[in-house]
């Protein structure tokens, strides 16, 4: 499954000549939003690919899922194929206020590949600020993010029953605001392997899916990209940057960071760059 954009349908017969010419016309203050203004007409889209060489004929295109409109933001696939959770704005208030909302879907597969997806159920009845949804294959579906935006709240780890409409029940509790986004969180064995900021660094988390509790997989004077890890999690590769050194791969084993390119170390030679010193 992927997420790419869907213009519109709109009731005129514009051909693409047409709507390039056309000026873009919006009545709500959303086109000011960063990221998210100029494709105000393009909502984002759950689409399914066939990746079966054998089935896939010219001219297939990948199918459609969910209401046109609705712009899905994140994603979740069930470990069996038979559900899918997405964080998605419902309206315009809902933008407005940079909030977001669950909806799960309910897949059938036929045997040619094709599949078909239920109408939404709406898992969260008010909007959050959720960010990332992560399925894990024993423990179940995880949230990134916050339930209250009256308020500043840190992303937190919350546990979501994608069963039935609920609240997501928060399952960490320190002081950690998680990062969230692509390549920002994995499912490991019994836990969530996660990214977050500490006074300017951005060190690598694991949280327990049991208890929430914390242990602190890698931290450093630097910032994670992004990582990957094993589904063990006990080896973790990541893009790591500093003040004085661009981003490169890193192999992180036992809390032990080991450089595995030196794609800079010539430029970086020839460079007297100054080590910032931490401040009070």
């Amino acid at each position: 499954m992927a997420l790419a954009p869907q213009r519109r349908d709109s009731p005129e017969e514009i051909d693409d000549e047409e709507r390039k010419r056309r000026p873009k016309i919006s009545g709500s203050p959303l086109y000011r939003f960063n990221g998210r203004g100029y494709f105000f007409d393009r909502p984002t889209q759950l689409w399914v690919v066939d990746t079966d060489a054998d089935r896939r004929q010219s001219g297939d295109v990948p199918t459609p899922i969910g209401a046109v409109g609705v712009d899905h933001e994140s994603f979740a696939v069930s470990p069996d194929g038979s559900t899918v959770v997405a964080i998605a704005p419902i309206d315009g208030t809902d933008r407005v206020l940079g909030g977001s909302r669950l909806i799960r879907y309910d897949l059938s597969w036929a045997d040619d590949g094709t599949v078909t997806a239920s109408d939404p159920t709406m898992l969260t009845t008010s909007p959050g600020g959720r960010a990332e949804l992560l399925w894990h294959p024993t423990d179940g579906l995880f949230v990134v993010g916050s339930d209250d935006l009256s308020t500043i709240e840190f992303n937190r780890l919350h546990r979501v029953d994608p069963s039935a409409p609920g609240r997501p029940i928060e399952v960490a509790f320190d002081d950690v605001n998680i990062t969230a986004g692509p390549s920002t969180g994995a499912v490991v064995d019994g836990g969530i392997v996660t990214v977050g900021p500490r006074r300017g660094r951005v060190a690598i988390d694991r949280y327990s899916t049991s208890d929430g509790s914390r242990t602190v997989v890698y931290e450093d004077d630097g910032t994670v990209v992004a990582f990957a890890a094993d589904p063990t999690g006990t080896t973790v590769v990541a893009a790591i940057t500093s003040a004085v050194r661009p981003a490169e791969l890193w192999q992180i084993d036992d809390g032990a960071a080991t450089r595995l390119v030196a794609l800079n170390d010539e430029l970086l030679s020839e460079l007297d760059l100054v080590e910032p010193e931490t401040g009070r």
